[in-house]
């Protein structure tokens, strides 16, 4: 795209040079729209310039405290590029496998000890790490500043190419009509790849490429994203689209010039079409912004112009063709559309819905205070985000704010966002002052323009959909449009240029070579998947210049070193990672391991506990992996728990919840079931309190004190009567282990008798009956269930499973059949009923069913095992047979 945008410069350059006339009152027209664009490009130049530190710390003086914590010893002393190693020393722990482990094929360490790697000790080692460069930019950045600076030049030559147009008088609409008849084609192909595409979607974009961030195929489930990567950027597309095909198909003479009615039908399909894939984008910014959109349009539409005044009749067939409209949008769309639809406006109208949506904006606001003046650089926040980011920690790397707005003023300072608005104000004022000079046709075209260019910037403050080129392009190619139909339409005035004229042209040919060829060196592969784990310290030092805010990349550093990192080092290099992200679980345990192995036990436990709060969950630590747990020291177990407790005191999402599985890990019930009931009184919402006190009578049960469990399950029954989970674990983990099936079934009662499912209640019952040995009560419970649910396959078939335990295999072949006739798709339920007709006798029956088994169930082991024994049980019979 940039390197298309600068040729069609280099030929707009070189005609003028060769061709055309000095065009200065058209330089003039546009100086007070290039004035603002060229002050904003210098301002992200300036970010790439080197500055001295003195100068840094005065003109960003939080730029300079970045680059001071960031690269150990810049810039108050030199780094002599070399550290000694120390003695060798064990780096790290090692788990020692379990026999079982050992004997499914895991390798025993320590079996060459013998045969150690790396130098003999004794000997003095050296690892070469580079020095910092002692000029820095205002960009925190340059490799992401710089690629974003050319995109934003490639988008301002393009504005200008299209304002700067010259037209006679009759030919004053030939370039818009282009442009917007292009982009309405564009956008009824864009319309129907998501259509088609989310009929047969394969897991990638366009059926053919698979998007760096989608690890485990599509994320967005069934909503559709058409080329883009992301359904809300398709959204983005298609509101600019949606108001040229409305004003086309309300207006052809606007956008065709011959065959408007052939028009006014393409304009029709486009708006269907771009409609449709809208509403199945499920982007609720988009809806938003679509109507705001049509609210524009309305508004701007030219009223009372005489023979374009819609007649009476017209105007009843134009209200009744929108309604028309709706209904084949609503019927393309589909009943699955429209319930998703229905659940995302549902989740609009949430307030944590809204709340998350404005978090990172909230999070940008506190980066502007430090950075107010230059901002981070064009293109930066990813990188500045994780110091400000609140925990808990995640490991989902931030592209975007989710808020246009409030990135550019974080990236550019509040200059830069003043000086954008100054574009957009002076591009908007001139539009304003001419349009209502202009013909009908004009104004229409003008309307749809600015109703695209609106609704596009509301689905900016809940998005960042403009940073894809292909929306940004279009809103240009909009806004382009918008201007160049406002501007005074005049002859152009005598040459009066000349050589000097020719020589200025052909000077600005040369920055235009120079940026098609940035445009045709620059990585391919975005920031940051173009990141990989670096095998030498050079690469990784190389990278961390490069990126010094990134603090996985600090981290990259410290790995590529391994066991070679000498200890004062690895020091400097983990607390620049956490200074830039504060939260990072990883960055923090292996803090809390170099703390540890220096002696400083004190501060390591305040880290360990420090690392477990900002990050309360079990698998984002190596020492709360199951089998670690058991190992800690009580005064780690205390460090981990003061963590967790801090976690749940400020509500981290799923802190409870681990908290209570480190502790049932443990086999610390006690601890885990006050925990949780806790939590419960606390609570108000009555479904989360009754799942607390669930919680809070599992762990009861498990330290087998069965008078708090029942009183915590029967609060639970008190928060939520008519829920049939807590009767159920009452009955499973309470009066089966007692034997107690009298107050089991009093239970049932009970919770029948306050709504609770009965169905599940009995099949509880039937289980509990089953683990106290009373196989008549759990056949009557099953019995009852089915009396309930006739249709129920899970009853039959552990009816059937009953019976087949006991040798009754004639009653369970008849329960599983009846089983298969309901469900045949339950590969168990073909098993069972093998192993019923094979109790039976009924070998052939049995044979025909274990293999309809494996027919659902193909990788299934213990069928196939089962099934192999059973045909070499046939066989073996038929040879006595034969012999007898």
């Amino acid at each position: 795209m940039e390197v298309v945008i600068f040729l069609l410069a280099a030929l707009r350059l070189i005609r003028a040079m060769l061709f055309e006339a000095n065009a200065v009152e058209s330089r003039r027209r546009l100086f007070n729209l290039a004035l603002p664009a060229a002050l904003f490009v210098s301002l992200v130049t300036l970010q790439l310039a080197p500055l001295a530190p003195s100068i840094e710390a005065v003109v960003s003086p939080s730029t300079f405290q970045l680059y001071q914590n960031s690269l150990p010893g810049w810039p108050d002393r030199a780094i002599d590029g070399k550290f000694p190693r120390p003695t060798p020393h064990p780096g790290g722990l090692a788990l020692l496998p379990t026999s079982e482990e050992v004997a499914a094929g895991a390798s025993v360490p320590f079996v060459q000890i013998g045969q150690q790697s790396g130098s003999p000790p004794g000997r003095r080692l050296f690892v070469e790490t580079g020095s910092w460069p002692l000029w820095r930019s205002l960009s925190i950045d340059n490799t992401l500043t710089e690629p974003a600076l050319l995109k934003l030049v490639a988008y301002l030559c393009f504005f200008l190419l299209i304002v700067s147009h010259s037209s006679g008088e009759d030919d004053e609409l030939k370039l818009a009509r282009k442009l917007l008849g292009a982009a309405l084609l564009a956008g009824i192909l864009t319309a129907t790849i998501a259509l088609v595409g989310r009929i047969f979607p394969n897991g990638k974009v366009l059926w053919v490429f698979t998007p760096y961030d989608w690890l485990r195929g599509s994320p967005w489930g069934s909503r559709a994203t058409g080329p883009f990567a992301n359904p809300d950027h398709l959204a983005d597309y298609l509101i600019l689209v949606l108001p040229i095909a409305l004003a086309g198909f309300l207006m052809p003479a606007a956008i065709f010039r011959r065959r408007r009615a052939n028009g006014q039908l393409l304009c029709a399909a486009a708006a269907i079409l771009a409609a449709s894939a809208l509403l199945l984008s499920a982007s609720r910014g988009g809806w938003a912004g679509a109507l705001v959109g049509f609210a524009v349009l309305a508004g701007l539409w030219p009223q009372g112009e005489g023979q374009h005044r819609m007649p009476r009749a017209a105007g009843i067939a134009a209200r009744a063709s929108l309604g028309i409209f709706a209904l084949i949008v609503l019927l393309v769309v589909g009943p699955s559309g429209r319930t998703q639809a229905d659940m995302r406006l549902e989740e609009a109208v949430a307030q944590d819905s809204v709340v998350s949506r404005l978090q990172n904006a909230k999070v940008s606001l506190a980066i502007v205070r430090d950075f107010p003046i230059f901002g981070i650089g064009l293109g930066c926040w990813p990188e500045v985000f994780p110091r400000y980011s609140a925990p808990p920690w995640s490991s989902i790397f931030w592209n975007a704010v989710h808020n246009d707005y409030a990135q550019l003023a974080t990236e550019t300072g509040l200059l830069g966002f003043g000086l954008f608005a100054w574009f957009l104000g002076a591009a908007f004022s001139r539009i304003w002052r001419a349009v209502r000079l202009t013909k009908p046709e004009s104004r229409v075209l003008v309307a749809a323009c600015l109703a695209g260019i609106s609704a596009a910037g509301v689905q900016e403050f809940v998005d960042f959909p403009l940073q894809i080129p292909a929306n940004a392009l279009l809103l240009t190619v909009l806004l382009g449009v918008a201007v160049h139909q406002s501007e005074h339409k005049s002859s152009p005035p005598a040459d009066a240029g000349g050589i000097r004229r020719r020589l200025r042209s052909g000077l600005w040919l040369v920055p235009i070579m120079v940026l098609i060829g940035a445009a045709i060196t620059q990585e391919k592969v975005p920031y940051p998947y173009n990141l990989r784990q670096l095998a030498t310290p050079t690469q990784a030092r190389f990278l961390e210049n490069a990126h010094p805010a990134n603090a996985r990349i600090h981290l990259m550093q410290v790995t590529a070193l391994g066991s070679r990192t000498p200890a004062d080092y690895r020091m400097e290099e983990l607390r620049a990672a956490l200074w830039l992200e504060p939260t990072n679980s990883v960055a923090r345990d292996l803090y809390v391991l170099t703390l540890h192995q220096a002696g400083n036990k004190k501060e390591a436990l305040s880290e360990m506990s420090r690392s477990v709060s900002n990050s309360p969950t079990l698998d984002t630590h190596f020492y709360l992996s199951p089998r670690l747990i058991s190992w800690l020291l009580p005064s780690e177990q205390r460090a981990v728990e003061a963590g967790f407790r801090n976690a749940v005191a400020h509500r981290y999402e799923r802190a409870l919840q681990n908290f209570g599985n480190y502790y049932d890990i443990l086999g610390n019930f006690s601890a885990e079931a006050s925990l949780f009931r806790e939590a419960a009184m606390q609570k108000q919402d009555r479904a989360i309190r009754a799942r607390y006190f669930v919680d809070a009578g599992t762990a009861y049960a498990k330290a087998r004190d069965f008078e708090r469990a029942q009183g915590c399950f029967q609060a639970a029954t008190v928060a939520v009567p008519e829920d049939s989970t807590a009767y159920e674990q009452m009955m499973l983990q309470v009066f089966a282990p007692r034997n107690n099936i009298a107050a089991a079934k009093a239970a049932l009662a009970r919770g029948v008798e306050k709504g609770a499912d009965p169905f599940n209640l009995y099949l509880a019952l039937a289980s509990a009956a089953q683990i106290s040995g009373n196989s008549g009560e759990a056949e009557a419970a099953l019995q009852n269930a089915i009396a309930v649910r006739p249709s129920s396959s899970e009853a039959l078939v552990r009816l059937g499973e009953l019976d087949l335990a006991t040798n009754k295999f004639d009653r369970a072949v008849d329960w599983l059949e009846r089983a298969i006739t309901v469900d045949r798709s339950s590969a168990a339920a073909f098993y069972d009923l093998g192993l019923a007709n094979e109790g039976a006798y009924e070998y052939f029956a049995a044979d025909r069913a274990f293999r309809q088994a494996l027919a659902l169930a193909p990788a299934n082991q213990g069928f196939k095992a089962h099934y192999a024994m059973f045909r070499q049980k046939l066989t073996q019979s038929k040879r006595n047979d034969f012999n007898p």
